[in-house]
């Protein structure tokens, strides 16, 4: 028997009264903890308490009540509207939901991210493959990365306030992405007032790769200051020539920035991706998808938006 009888709620009451924990009227019940404090706290009322058969009548009319199709399952154009954000421009539930709510057509609506997560669920791997946590396990946010001796190595605690606040353009952190197959990697570098990112494909993981990917990041736009974890790739930033900061040891979390501009290229990029099959113009699109993408914290607009009028090119 799955749902709860009367009888149950009944000695659900008894039992509460007497003072008995909810472990242990699940005990003498058979069912589990959370079974009954689910149903007592769902059924319990401030002035009345909670009332046996008044919780078992609702309980009735919940079962016997015919469940209304989602709004998206009833609705093929939103439908696709969903599937194509999730599938060819990697957007978020949330971000779909937000610009759904801004757009407000007649012929999509709006919907909440919470009820495209659980359409999204609801039909398994094939749609949940293109969310951006995607991974069934959650991966450990302090995974230890080895790191070597930097020269001049300064501190990000020593970078300055008016950089933390993100208020200025021009400040950018720096990252690598690596393949199962080292065949080659993607420098990335994220600036921190608009998110914008800068892609570069590269043949390894070295130093000279590393500023090599930065110089011509700053033959695009201004390049103020990098900040970096403490990988070998950025033992050469004092050849920048600006100032450079590094993250505490196994804190790479602390440029958050571009590590979660990386899960944003892996959702295009897969870690068993062989990168012998990436062009650079593939790079160069998954750069423009990214950086044309709505973002939450900059009210929806794009980090190209955000760019300053004249930055490009200096």
């Amino acid at each position: 028997m799955n749902h709860l009888g009367l009888e149950e709620r009944i000695k659900i009451n008894e039992y509460v009264n007497q003072n008995k924990s909810f472990r242990e009227i699940g005990r003498i019940l058979g069912r589990s903890h959370s079974t009954i404090l689910r149903e007592y706290h769902r059924n319990f009322h401030v002035s009345f308490g909670y009332q046996p058969h008044e919780a078992h009548r609702s309980a009735t009319k919940r079962i016997h009540t015919p469940r209304i199709p989602s709004k998206i399952s009833s609705n093929p154009y939103l439908q696709e509207y969903i599937l194509t954000k999730l599938k060819d421009f990697r957007w978020s539930p949330e971000l779909i939901s937000q610009i759904l709510r801004r757009e407000n057509t007649p012929l999509l609506g709006r919907v909440s991210h919470e009820t495209i997560y659980a359409w999204i669920y609801k039909h398994g791997r094939a749609y949940t493959q293109y969310l951006l946590t995607r991974r069934n396990k959650r991966k450990d946010r302090y995974t230890r990365r080895s790191h070597t001796h930097i020269t001049r190595r300064i501190s990000i605690h020593q970078r300055p306030n008016f950089i933390n606040d993100r208020t200025s353009f021009g400040h950018w952190e720096s990252d690598t992405v690596e393949f199962s197959k080292k065949l080659g990697y993607l420098s990335v570098q994220a600036e921190l007032s608009t998110g914008y990112i800068s892609i570069r494909k590269v043949s390894n993981k070295t130093a000279q790769k590393t500023l090599f990917a930065l110089r011509q990041t700053k033959k695009d736009l201004p390049v103020f200051s990098v900040t970096f974890d403490n990988g070998s790739e950025g033992a050469y930033h004092y050849q920048l020539g600006i100032p450079t900061y590094f993250c505490d040891p196994y804190a790479s979390w602390q440029k958050g920035l571009v590590e979660y501009s990386n899960r944003l290229i892996r959702q295009f990029f897969p870690r068993n991706t062989n990168p012998q099959n990436i062009s650079h113009a593939d790079v160069a699109k998954v750069q423009f998808l990214i950086n044309s993408r709505p973002r939450k914290n900059l009210n929806y607009l794009s980090p190209l938006d955000c760019i300053p009028s004249g930055a490009f090119g200096v």
